[in-house]
């Protein structure tokens, strides 16, 4: 597996870039996720770029918090991609993390067509760069989509979007843990449904919040419309992760998996020991074909 530490997170809020390099660096990995401006606010863009480059991390994808469906002001959340963009595009990076967004009301139909015509500036600019735009689908995180208008919780919905879209430069980031926690089942529906439009793996994954198991608000929970639930280190979840990984494997994937392991600072090394160790110990067992690269 082609490993990539994502430097979203509380862990990494407020920290230089560094923080994500020195991070990857220890757990022998030389690819990250960079979230802009997140990870590059502290020492600035073009700065944290040199220390990139001397660090000898490579950037696979370029990460932005933007939502090209009904936001406020779409021109801003176009500007932010299209940014995203052109710094993928100096970093040899390959993606651009994008989502969908979310509307007063649920009408599926209306919301593709108003995405579609709101990304075309940023394909566009995506396409002449040679930049994939990769669509991660999402849960209520915020809790701010109350009538469940945000597509990306519907695998079908977004198969019908990247059609629609019909371009090389438009995919999906797949996150099995955000469709369990939207009540969709990651492996094999959602997984089954979206294969052929698969650009990105996100890693990560989850349970139902029991507070007598997990104890009370000190543990990071998420809500969403079906449910409360917390993050665990990949294989410790619901998430079918060895039927998932072997698939991805059958089906001829070779891209890359980002761990973005959401939990609380102080549970994020121990996230890490216990995630690799299970992928590790899929590949030592019997799934070799899984073929661990960190480099």
């Amino acid at each position: 597996m082609n490993l990539v530490i994502s430097g979203t997170g509380d862990f990494f809020e407020g920290a230089p870039v560094t923080k994500l390099l020195d991070t990857a660096r220890s757990y022998q990995i030389d690819r990250v996720d960079l979230w802009f401006p997140k990870n590059t606010r502290v020492e600035g863009l073009d700065h944290s770029v040199e220390l990139i480059h001397e660090a000898g991390i490579h950037v696979v994808c370029v990460s932005t918090w933007t939502h090209l469906y009904l936001s406020d002001d779409v021109a801003a959340q176009q500007e932010l991609l299209i940014e995203g963009i052109e710094l993928a595009h100096r970093l040899g990076a390959p993606f651009a993390n994008t989502y969908f967004g979310h509307g007063p009301t649920r009408d599926d139909a209306l919301a593709i067509a108003t995405y579609i015509e709101n990304l075309q500036p940023c394909l566009e600019r995506a396409a002449a760069l040679d930049v994939t735009i990769c669509l991660e689908n999402e849960f209520d995180v915020l809790g701010d989509d109350p009538q469940a208008s945000d597509v990306t919780r519907r695998p079908e919905r977004i198969r019908e979007l990247v059609g629609r879209v019909d371009s090389p430069h438009f995919r999906v980031t797949f996150d099995g843990c955000n469709f369990y926690f939207a009540g969709v089942e990651p492996y094999p529906y959602a997984y089954e449904v979206l294969k052929d439009h698969v650009g990105y793996v996100h890693l990560k994954d989850g349970a139902r919040y029991d507070p007598a198991r997990y104890g009370d608000d000190e543990i990071l929970h998420f809500t969403d419309h079906s449910g409360e639930y917390v993050c665990l280190p990949v294989g410790q979840g619901a998430i079918n992760y060895h039927g998932l990984l072997a698939q991805l494997a059958d089906d001829g994937y070779n891209g890359f998996y980002a761990l973005e392991p959401h939990v609380e600072p102080e549970r994020m090394a121990e996230t890490y020991r216990q995630t690799l160790a299970y992928l590790r110990a899929i590949d030592e067992t019997h799934d070799t074909r899984h073929g661990i690269h960190n480099t």
